[in-house]
């Protein structure tokens, strides 16, 4: 059987590097607001984890576009016991105890991807990658895809955005989704990731920066049965596709 187990240690070197703090991950009082027993492990930590576990394409298949999609349909809690399924380009991550499935995933070959209207134009310099390079969790491989995806993740979660719940930024300016942390609780429910095939195998594409576009995060839901935030970021590294990542998230804010 092939089992795994989250750790509090894990939840501290992903936030180390992706600048994730939320207080269910580290606040034994924030999770149980939250309704939950123990600690939650970061959702992209688990995605990240569980992808790298799926089949690597065939050499032949190098140039292929792959759509990475997860949904996790519920917490996945530090120090407990969990099942991992991976076959046939799909992975389940299940609650060994309770026979709850946690996250569900699939691989899959994918279409030409179109990159969203740009609202928002940023770039990670070839000296930024690699300083996040030494920042990546060391209890996480390290793969090419896997890290891109994670420098995306990490980038949707600083870059400031109007958020009509958020009450506390001075005279309304823009904030980070990290600033909702302290606000509201936050869980990320899908992700989407496309990449090229040979990002699965290979050297970290570190050799030049990445330059980014990305759309305003997309608002649904009300303060009363809470917020729906995603938001699509397009990645290209010397005209090529990178990646392009969509990332769902939850946030119930007080009333």
């Amino acid at each position: 059987m092939n089992t795994c187990c989250f750790t509090r240690q894990q939840n501290q070197s992903w936030a180390h590097f992706s600048g994730d703090y939320n207080a269910i991950h580290f606040e034994l009082a924030a999770a149980q607001k939250a309704g939950q027993p123990a600690l939650l492990v970061h959702g992209m930590r688990v995605i990240l984890d569980l992808q790298q576990r799926m089949s690597v394409p065939a050499p032949g298949l190098q140039n292929a576009l792959l759509q990475f999609s997860a949904r996790l349909r519920a917490p996945v809690l530090c120090d407990a016991l969990y099942q991992i399924e991976a076959e046939h380009g799909k992975a389940r991550l299940i609650h060994l105890e309770s026979g709850e499935k946690c996250l569900q995933s699939r691989l899959s070959f994918a279409n030409k991807v179109s990159a969203p209207s740009p609202v928002f134009r940023q770039e990670i310099p070839k000296s930024q990658l690699a300083a996040l390079q030494h920042e990546w969790p060391r209890d996480l491989s390290c793969q090419p895809w896997a890290f891109i995806a994670g420098v995306l993740f990490r980038q949707q979660l600083h870059t400031p955005w109007h958020f009509p719940f958020l009450t506390d930024t001075p005279q309304g300016l823009p904030a980070p989704l990290t600033r909702l942390f302290s606000t509201a609780t936050v869980v990320h429910t899908h992700q989407d990731i496309t990449f090229p095939a040979r990002l699965c195998t290979g050297e970290l594409p570190l050799h030049s920066g990445l330059q980014l576009i990305s759309d305003h995060p997309l608002l649904m839901g009300s303060a009363q049965s809470g917020w729906v935030i995603q938001n699509t970021l397009h990645a290209t590294q010397q005209g090529e596709l990178a990646m392009q990542i969509r990332t769902t998230l939850k946030a119930t804010t007080s009333t």
